[in-house]
């Protein structure tokens, strides 16, 4: 036997095991390019690489294993070029806007990113806490770029990236993070915290009221476990606490249960300040930072972690709740619109803040702030709103 050659056996395994693993992840590029997520198994993988499916699961057991390890190569290559020497020469705020326009032409990347942020939410997921480092990461780098803006930037973007996939011909990552660094930065020290305005009463009416809402909180659990596509019908009505038929008549299908969690959430702009209660659109913005503290509270974990879960979940066009969000996405930009053009013509809009762009980066602040409850400590998300909202006012109207 030659030393030499049994020495390298151990080398040249090692080697032949992480050429695999490049193939399975070039496969699984090329997989999630063509369908998306939801579409790309390990056995669709397994053929695009050309191996059986246990070959690939020695590599990555789980569909998890495997996403999570080429999120980690997409990043790095990623980082590779943001560090690159053409971007190297670019300041800070040329260089995040051309990141951003970089990634608006890889839909699919930001596809696995947006869906992975939904999985990955609960500490037991593969990702959670690789998640957790990638933001930590981001954040202390914008936070060392930018100062006191870092933190507004990183939760919008997570909110561009998500509402871009719901809304592609009105929201624009790039440009929106060109607009809010024109605009400048706000020097102003956070307001102490104050105490929380006291919720309003929705307590049902009448028995057939009762058994919806024991529907509606058990499906809001189901759901926040599991999804939508893999949320049963029987497992939410056993959790309530009633037969398969009760629920049935309350709400006939899975998709009007949906409906109906919907229709519950209180922690939405559209829900929690009705049209016509904030005429003056200052007094809308008020309302809307009294909302952002409201929602911090822990009696609304359930509904935050459901409605975060689907929206994650139904960025493809075909899933049940994908018209939904579009509606609900664009219904909400657009009144955020009407609201910064009320206060424009009040004459109380900053020097330099345009509707359009300052209502896509409220709400995108809004859902980036929501996306990160999951992974990071939010207890200063009002006081950014608040930071924020008053950037965009003139000293008069700023909110305390």
């Amino acid at each position: 036997m030659n030393p030499a050659s049994d020495s390298s056996r151990p080398d040249g395994r090692r080697l032949r095991s992480a050429a695999s693993r490049v193939e399975i992840l070039d496969a699984a590029e090329r997989a999630l390019a063509e369908g998306g997520y939801a579409e790309t198994s390990i056995r669709r993988v397994s053929v695009a690489a050309g191996m059986s499916a246990p070959g690939v699961a020695r590599h990555f057991a789980t569909k998890q294993a495997l996403f999570v390890a080429l999120l980690e190569r997409i990043q790095d290559r990623n980082l590779a070029a943001l560090t690159g020497s053409e971007l190297g020469r670019l300041d800070a705020a040329e260089r995040i806007v051309l990141q951003a326009e970089q990634l608006a032409s890889r839909r699919r990347e930001t596809e696995l990113y947006t869906v992975m942020l939904g999985e990955a939410r609960t500490p037991e997921h593969l990702g959670h806490d690789w998640i957790i480092g990638q933001m930590n990461g981001v954040h202390a780098r914008l936070i060392g770029e930018f100062g006191s803006v870092g933190p507004a930037l990183h939760a919008a973007w997570d909110g561009l990236r998500l509402l871009g996939l719901y809304l592609p011909g009105r929201v624009d990552a790039a440009q929106s993070l060109a607009y809010r660094l024109r605009t400048g930065a706000t020097t102003e020290t956070p307001a102490a915290p104050r105490g929380e305005p006291a919720a309003a009463s929705d307590a049902p009416r009448g028995d057939d009221d009762a058994v919806e809402a024991r529907i509606l909180r058990s499906a809001i659990r189901v759901f926040a476990g599991s999804g939508y596509r893999d949320a049963r019908i029987r497992e939410i009505a056993a959790n309530a606490g009633i037969a398969h038929s009760t629920l049935l008549y309350h709400y006939p299908t899975k998709q009007a249960l949906l409906q109906g969690v919907f229709d519950s959430d209180g922690t939405e702009l559209a829900t929690r300040i009705p049209r016509g209660i904030a005429r003056d659109g200052g007094e809308f913005l008020r309302l809307v930072h009294e909302v952002a503290r409201s929602t911090t509270r822990e009696n609304e974990a359930e509904i935050e972690r459901v409605r975060s879960a689907l929206a994650f979940e139904a960025i493809e066009p075909q899933h049940p709740a994908n018209g939904y969000f579009v509606t609900r996405f664009g219904g909400q930009l657009d009144r955020l619109v009407g609201v910064f053009r009320d206060v424009e013509a009040a004459g109380e809009l900053a020097p330099g803040v345009e509707p359009v762009a300052e209502a896509t980066w409220t709400l995108a602040l809004w859902e980036g702030l929501r996306i990160q409850t999951f992974y990071l400590p939010m207890e200063g998300a009002a006081e950014l709103i608040r930071t924020e909202i008053n950037r965009a006012l003139v000293p008069s109207r700023h909110l305390t």
